[in-house]
């Protein structure tokens, strides 16, 4: 998975691939990430029973305290962030 954190737009920019072949010109992690997402839906939609239960799972939120996770930080956590802790990169808009 990637973090805007970790990607220089004009030196190492987030790369999507479509039909194979890279997206040129490179395109923001935001319309990258809508179009992998309505391909994946629209892949579940036409392949899956439509009585199916369907989940969907990405990786979860921030939530190391007192540093990154390779530089002390822990999660003291015993539940689940509750929304209003979690800062939302992205919403689909469809």
């Amino acid at each position: 998975w990637w973090a805007p954190s970790k990607f220089d737009p004009v030196k190492s920019p987030l790369l999507f691939f479509e039909k194979g072949l890279p997206v040129i010109p490179p395109i923001p992690p935001d319309l990258g990430l809508d179009k992998v997402l309505n391909h994946v839906i629209r892949f579940v939609e036409k392949t899956m029973r439509p009585d199916a239960i369907k989940l969907f799972r990405t990786q979860s939120p921030r939530h190391f305290e007192g540093g990154d996770w390779d530089q002390g930080g822990s999660c003291q956590r015993l539940q689940p962030l509750l929304p209003e802790q979690v800062s939302i990169f992205h919403l689909a808009k469809k």
